[in-house]
């Protein structure tokens, strides 16, 4: 019976040996009256004697129905097994109709700027980036970053030997992420802001993505720890 309860259940049960009155008594007094009907005529005697495809005879009699198989039985009062099931994780569901969505990002010693574009990041993107950085922040750049084809590309390096000097690049390490801070910021992004979130569509997945990265870029000791986090505050 243990083991069928198991597997009604989802759960590992085991039985507990008791008596057929003490039980038919703390039934009683604890399930719905529609589970009493059954107790007083014998079901419980029937389950307790393990005969749990038919009742006896005396359910047939005292109800004119058959009696239930025990499973049936269940399905009718599901919540009779809801405390034994195991506590489940609630499920998130959305859909997957859209488009990839793709975020540059640039962190300074105290702030972080960041442009979401639609597709992946490429050549043309950086290039849009890094004329956002200019207008904004109105200084000579120190771009330091990986060595991602798009940020080595012509169009990359055409467009800063256009400034001329106005922006200096140099290049991370290969196969280094853990000393570019950037990847702090996607790895506190995904982990601690956007698990939860469940976009229906592009809109709430951009604006979604555009809010929690402005509540991110207001917290100026986690963008300390970005640098911390990727060695290379400055002392």
């Amino acid at each position: 019976m243990a083991r069928r309860f198991s597997t009604m259940t989802g759960r590992q049960l085991c039985y507990q040996p008791e008596s057929v009155e003490s039980a038919r008594d703390r039934f009683n007094k604890r399930e719905p009256a529609s589970w009493r009907v059954d107790l007083s005529v014998g079901w419980f005697e029937a389950i307790a004697a393990s005969e749990l495809e038919y009742a006896s005879d005396t359910v047939l009699r005292f109800t004119g129905k058959e009696p239930l198989k025990l499973k049936d039985y269940f399905i009718l009062f599901p919540e009779l097994l809801q405390p034994l099931r195991q506590p489940q994780d609630p499920v998130l569901q959305y859909n997957f109709n859209w488009k990839s969505r793709s975020v540059a990002a640039g962190l300074t010693l105290w702030n972080f700027y960041f442009r979401l574009y639609a597709g992946s990041v490429k050549k043309a993107q950086v290039v849009d980036f890094l004329q956002a950085l200019v207008r904004h922040l109105r200084l000579p750049l120190l771009v330091v970053w990986d060595r991602l084809p798009a940020h080595r590309s012509h169009l990359v390096q055409d467009y800063i030997a256009s400034l001329e000097a106005w922006i200096h690049s140099a290049y991370l390490p290969p196969y280094a992420p853990e000393l570019n801070p950037v990847e702090f910021i996607w790895a506190h992004w995904k982990q601690h802001e956007l698990p939860n979130v469940c976009p229906q569509d592009y809109y709430q997945l951009s604006a979604a993505a555009r809010r929690t990265l402005r509540r991110m870029r207001r917290r100026p000791r986690l963008i300390t720890a970005f640098w911390h986090q990727a060695s290379l505050w400055p002392e």
